[in-house]
């Protein structure tokens, strides 16, 4: 309920926190977000489909969540999301491959398949050439400013 009190808040950062679908579909109403992480959270397929109404949303990293098949098209229906991350999460064969085909078809978004190996990381970048980390975003508008600082909230 206070994020929505924050009317400029652009990036949150979850990770880890107890976050489930109910929390999801509290933060869809945070209408100016951008960055979202929800690694190690709760959240499900229906989590997802609440948020897809944010339509300002370019970037959302889902590490090891319970968010799969039945999230994908709430996932690309996002118009304005550049950077998906997905980190051990239960999609299926079938499902990454739908993602796949939709990030080697529009190029605003980039899609990140990791899976880890024995606590190492793989990567595997669907459907674009270049590295891993893209730091492109950062460039074009930086999500904090000394002046106004209640346009990041990073949960610990």
């Amino acid at each position: 309920q206070a994020l929505t009190d924050l009317p400029r808040l652009e990036v949150v950062n979850l990770w880890g926190c107890r976050i489930g679908d109910a929390g999801a579909a509290k933060l869809a109403k945070v209408r100016t977000l951008r960055s979202l992480t929800l690694a190690e959270t709760q959240v499900t397929d229906e989590g997802i489909r609440a948020l897809a109404s944010l339509e300002e949303l370019e970037e959302l990293t889902l590490d090891k969540t319970r968010v799969g098949d039945e999230s994908i098209d709430a996932l690309l229906g996002l118009k304005n999301l550049r950077r998906l991350i997905v980190v051990d999460a239960k999609f299926s064969p079938k499902g990454l491959a739908k993602l796949r085909a939709f990030s080697a078809q529009n190029p605003r978004l980039r899609v990140y398949e990791y899976r880890s190996n024995y606590g190492v990381p793989m990567a595997q970048n669907m459907g674009r050439s270049g590295g891993i980390l893209d730091t492109s975003s950062a460039k074009k508008k930086p999500y904090t400013s000394a002046a106004d600082n209640t346009r990041i909230l990073h949960a610990v």
